[in-house]
């Protein structure tokens, strides 16, 4: 049997689902700050190790988290309905 698929209503759910994802860009420059100024100099660790630690939490952090937010936005309406039946 097929089942009518409410566009809106999905569209809807869509847009709440990225409102509540969103980031404070004052939060992430806060976290990156205090990993990069002070936890990674904390571990005393040689300048090349803590220079690639260093850039390993700024734009690849970043990138990941926005692919990861855009699997759960497409995977979100499938897991719901599934645990609706």
């Amino acid at each position: 049997m097929t089942e009518i698929i409410d566009r809106r209503g999905l569209k809807a759910e869509m847009r709440e689902l990225l409102r509540g994802a969103q980031v404070d860009p004052r939060m992430f420059a806060a976290l990156f700050l205090l990993v990069t100024k002070v936890a990674i100099p904390a571990l005393g660790l040689p300048e090349a190790a803590a220079a690639t630690l260093s850039a390993s939490f700024s734009w690849p952090q970043l990138v990941t988290a926005a692919i990861g937010g855009a699997i759960a936005v497409t995977i979100a309406p499938v897991i719901r309905k599934a645990l609706k039946r």
